[in-house]
């Protein structure tokens, strides 16, 4: 039976986000971005849901990106997969190394294959303390999967760490941009980033013009946030740069230093600020 015009409308439509509970406590608003594609925002600065995830129903399962901070939000999640579709999770990206988007793995069925850069398997090898399972799929510089849709996994350059990957749908333009992109006004965490790298590696994101971004931590994004984002680290980066021309020390800078007046108001500047100078501050003694 043909699908009326309303239904079709109706089914192509963005939905707006509903907030997922855990118990009494919202865990992240879930909000469909695409056919077939969601984005699980989290709202809290704690656990067990600190940064974004997103799952994308494919032909012949679910692709998860990321698995939140703690089993329990990784849960809610899987509930949340399983109103959507029946269709078994089938895949799960890992963007990065870091606890909050790793540490609900153990939550996720054993027969699915984890996939990440190699080097984040290689650091997740030696630090692991939130006991996340190990990735059985590596890469170094992407693959595309067709399962009835196309799905680029991809890594685009070094930035927040040395294996950041993202997730590309071209014929959506949607982009799971994992932690190489912070959105609403965050500083980012640097401390095991490179950030002159991660500069053009947001370059390269830009060039794929996308239609709609899940960023690694923040609402949901445009290209527009990729250039306000890169325009920070840029001016972050010059501002570390001109306290070493004054020939400060490390210890002295950490002192004096303020962001750029553009950026004072931003967040995250109590828990990554310092660690963020210092690597900066590492960075160009290379230069």
């Amino acid at each position: 039976m043909r699908a009326s015009f309303f239904s079709l409308i109706l089914a192509a439509a963005p939905l707006a986000a509903h907030p997922v509970q855990s118990g009494p406590e919202v865990v992240f608003d879930l909000e469909r971005v695409g056919d077939g594609v969601y984005a699980a925002l989290s709202r809290r600065p704690a656990p067990p849901a600190v940064s974004n995830t997103a799952f994308v129903v494919l032909e012949d399962g679910v692709l998860v990106v990321d698995s939140h901070m703690k089993p329990e939000a990784a849960t809610v999640l899987l509930r949340e997969i399983a109103k959507v579709t029946d269709k078994p999770v089938r895949y799960l990206v890992q963007t990065h190394h870091h606890g909050d988007h790793v540490g609900g793995n153990p939550a996720f069925p054993g027969a699915i294959d984890i996939i990440a850069h190699e080097s984040t398997r290689q650091t997740l090898a030696q630090w692991n303390p939130t006991k996340a399972r190990l990735p059985n799929a590596v890469i170094r510089d992407g693959i595309t999967l067709f399962r009835g849709r196309e799905v680029r996994i991809k890594f685009t350059g070094r930035g927040h760490t040395a294996g950041d990957l993202s997730v590309w749908l071209p014929a959506d333009r949607i982009l799971i941009a994992g932690d190489l992109l912070f959105n609403g006004g965050y500083i980012g965490f640097m401390k095991d980033g490179f950030v002159g790298d991660w500069i053009a590696t947001l370059d390269a994101l830009s060039e794929l013009n996308p239609k709609t971004i899940v960023p690694g931590h923040g609402p949901l994004a445009t290209p527009e946030d990729i250039r306000t984002f890169k325009a920070y680290l840029i001016a972050f980066r010059e501002s570390v740069r001109e306290h070493r021309a004054r020939g400060e020390s490390l210890e002295k800078a950490l002192e004096t230093y303020r962001l750029p007046k553009a950026y004072r108001d931003w967040g995250m500047q109590d828990m990554a600020l310092k660690d963020n100078i210092r690597r900066v501050w590492e960075e160009l003694k290379s230069e």
